[in-house]
């Protein structure tokens, strides 16, 4: 069961089913290859903003798609690299900050990347 759960995750993830097909990027037209490296192997996408703001993150297009490596693999992985993290998240309010406000910002995601100091 878990093999088949993975199989079906991974379809998701390079667009053979209808809910990968809905989601876009504000940042790139092609979700098949690698943001950081450019690589086309074993692709996942990343929500800039996770947890209970991956609904927004969908929403707004914040999404990215990354190579297994540069997504989940430590030390320089997305999710093992808080600056690399941070970068996206600041990249994505940047975004959001060309049509709407930092207050409107702050309501959606609950903080402010830009000012954050803890890199």
């Amino acid at each position: 069961m878990p093999a088949a759960m993975d199989r079906q995750r991974h379809r998701e993830l390079l667009g053979r089913t209808s809910m990968a097909k809905k989601l876009k990027s504000a940042f790139v037209d092609n979700l098949y290859e690698c943001y950081e490296c450019g690589s086309y192997d074993w692709i996942e996408l990343h929500h800039i903003f996770g947890g209970s703001n991956r609904k927004h993150s969908e929403e707004c297009g914040y999404i990215l798609p990354l190579c297994h490596r540069c997504h989940n693999e430590p030390p320089n992985g997305v999710h093992h690299n808080k600056a690399k993290r941070r970068e996206y998240q600041r990249m994505a309010q940047e975004h959001f900050e060309i049509d709407h406000t930092r207050t409107e910002f702050i309501l959606l995601f609950g903080r402010n990347y830009l000012d954050m100091e803890d890199i």
